[in-house]
């Protein structure tokens, strides 16, 4: 998040997701590796869509 242009980093992968897996499970190198890329990047573009209406922003980046 940025607030009065300063970068304010959001920990947003620790929190819990589903199945008792938090978001990093899903989005990292985890998930990839469990899902397979094809239904891995269907789970990022589900999560990144679901945390712009949750944030309310114009973009998300994801980093690591």
């Amino acid at each position: 998040m940025i607030v009065d242009g300063i970068v304010e980093p959001m920990e947003l992968a620790h929190l819990p997701y589903r199945n008792g897996k938090t978001y990093e499970d899903y989005l990292g190198l985890r998930g990839l590796e469990r899902m397979g890329k094809k239904k891995w990047r269907h789970y990022v573009a589900r999560i990144v869509q679901d945390f712009q209406t949750a944030l309310d922003a114009d973009c998300v980046v994801l980093g690591g």
